[in-house]
């Protein structure tokens, strides 16, 4: 048995949003596929996520206990464990985001912020870094107006390549992509676009 997190970043309606829509398809196909497994959701746009400041980033470094912190520094410290736990706790990651001039909406860095925590999702050694996450499964959706992956004349796109490397850094160097590109190009055909990103995330939750 595998337990999946399945987070999505888009403050639209699914049937409003391309990556949505497509992560939907792909999450009902997995169920259907993994009776067994666990899905657990979270939609980072209604969690409760603190930006890391100075009691956090104290906490991180090991400058602040929780029990000597503050009743505001308890919470918030109380609040990015609860999310660390979480994290740790699943072996498949599943991302579902827009691309947001040229990178992720905010709350995606505030929450690996929130989840980039030495000796729990990785370890400094003698040889510089190490992941503790290996052997998870990732996979990032991700729509975006034009197309990035292809392009030379805009390669500034850091969503997905934002995503691969902080998972790297973590153990999971693998990412599975599914990009939704040129959905706001006049010449697009996004019916046909929409169409074979669906598609692919039903393939692809046959051995995910």
């Amino acid at each position: 048995m595998s337990k999946v997190l399945y987070i999505t970043a888009n403050p639209k309606k699914i049937e409003e949003s391309y990556s949505l829509t497509v992560g939907e398809e792909f999450i009902r196909e997995y169920i259907k596929l993994h009776p067994n497994d666990i899905v657990t959701r979270v939609d980072l746009f209604k969690k409760e996520l603190y930006n890391i400041d100075e009691d956090l980033i104290n906490y991180k470094f090991g400058k602040l206990s929780e029990e000597n912190a503050s009743q505001e520094a308890k919470a918030k410290i109380k609040k990015l464990n609860e999310t660390l736990d979480e994290f740790i706790d699943h072996d498949k990651y599943v991302f579902v985001t827009p691309l947001w001039n040229f990178g992720l909406p905010p709350v995606v860095k505030t929450y690996f912020d929130n989840v980039s925590i030495a000796r729990k999702t990785f370890r400094y050694t003698a040889n510089g870094s190490e992941g503790l996450l290996g052997g998870r499964k990732a996979l990032h959706i991700q729509a975006s107006g034009g197309i990035h992956s292809t392009s030379t004349k805009e390669p500034f796109a850091h969503g997905t390549t934002y995503i691969k490397s902080i998972l790297t850094f973590f153990g999971i160097p693998d990412l599975l992509q599914i990009l939704i590109e040129g959905v706001n190009l006049a010449t697009s055909n996004t019916d046909e676009i929409k169409k074979n990103a669906i598609e692919k995330a039903k393939q692809l939750a046959k051995t995910f």
